[in-house]
């Protein structure tokens, strides 16, 4: 953590410091610390795409934080007509379309990869968008159906996603 709050001082406009650490702190469960990361983060994204990653995660963040409100305002930073660039980035637009009520949660998650596919692009998509939904059925007191997703995430081998580390964390909470 230190280190991450070394690189916001050394460069404090330097979006993917703030996205880090607000990573850093949702993991620990520091939900008020990382919305202010993740705010940081939006701030400074250079491109749309990266303001759509940091506004999933400022969602979350603040939806962890007990902020329902201030989670509805930050997805006011993606209008409608907004489109990502990156492939990596339709992940968390499917996100944020759903928690605006713009895509239904069957639109959103992607097919889960059958077992032993080797396809960590198609685990990857699943594993971010099942977190986040999983996620979202936390928010919605639906906690059943917040750790079936979490359990599929991590019946996967790509552990190094952040869903994964996500499910890690609630199946362990």
């Amino acid at each position: 953590m230190s280190v991450l709050m070394r690189a916001v001082a050394l460069d404090p406009k330097r979006m993917e410091a703030y996205y880090h650490l607000g990573l850093a702190h949702y993991f620990l469960g520091h939900f008020d610390e990382a919305a202010g990361a993740f705010r940081h983060a939006v701030e400074f994204a250079p491109n749309g795409d990266e303001r759509i990653n940091s506004t999933n995660w400022l969602y979350a963040a603040l939806r962890r934080a007990g902020q329902p409100e201030a989670a509805a305002q930050a997805l006011e930073a993606i209008p409608p007509e907004m489109k990502n660039q990156e492939p990596h980035t339709e992940f968390y637009l499917r996100l944020v379309r759903f928690f605006q009520g713009r895509m239904s949660e069957a639109d959103a998650l992607p097919p889960e990869p059958p077992a032993g596919n080797p396809d960590t692009e198609a685990e990857l998509r699943f594993d971010t968008v099942a977190y986040g939904l999983g996620n979202w059925h936390l928010y919605n007191h639906e906690p059943a159906k917040a750790q079936e997703y979490f359990s599929r995430i991590v019946q996967g081998h790509v552990w190094i996603t952040w869903g994964f580390i996500g499910a890690e964390r609630e199946i362990k909470r």
